[in-house]
Parts: structure tokens; C-alpha cells; sequence
């Protein structure tokens, strides 16, 4: 399945309210200075859109280098 190059706004919001579900709760970072939810969430923003490229085949990953970054991981002990 080919998945579109750019995410919905939608699935990015899901994506980053499920790695950190505070940033569904607008204002919560706020109490740690003005502005803070809005910076954490744009910063999460932006790492969910690089994770969406990577799975959808639109980032730096293929399969020809799988070896190589396998190659990256720690031994599994």
C-alpha cells in the first residue's frame, strides 16, 4: 500500500497525542513558562512528520540499506 506523501494534520495531532497525550490538553505546558505547550508541541509536530516519512518510504530509509542500519543496532542480549 502506498501511503501519500504528506500526512493529514489529523493523524499528525493522533500521532503526537499518542507518543505524549499532554499535548492533547491545550495549555498544559504553559504552567513552565508562556508559550511552552505551543513550542512542545510543534517540536513533537515535527519529529511525527519525519517518523510519517520514514514509514511511508518518503524519508531516507531503503530497502537496499537495511543491512547497513541493522547493522547500527546494539546486540540484542
Amino acid at each position: 500500500m502506498e501511503l501519500p506523501k504528506d500526512p493529514t494534520p489529523g493523524l499528525l495531532m493522533s500521532m503526537a497525542m499518542r507518543y505524549n497525550h499532554a499535548l492533547g490538553c491545550p495549555g498544559y505546558y504553559d504552567m513552565l513558562g508562556e508559550g511552552e505547550h505551543e513550542k512542545r508541541l510543534q517540536s513533537v509536530l515535527t519529529t511525527m512528520r519525519q517518523l510519517y516519512e520514514e514509514v511511508s518510504g518518503y524519508g531516507f530509509y531503503r530497502p537496499s540499506l537495511e543491512a547497513e542500519y541493522a547493522a547500527k543496532l546494539p546486540p540484542n542480549d
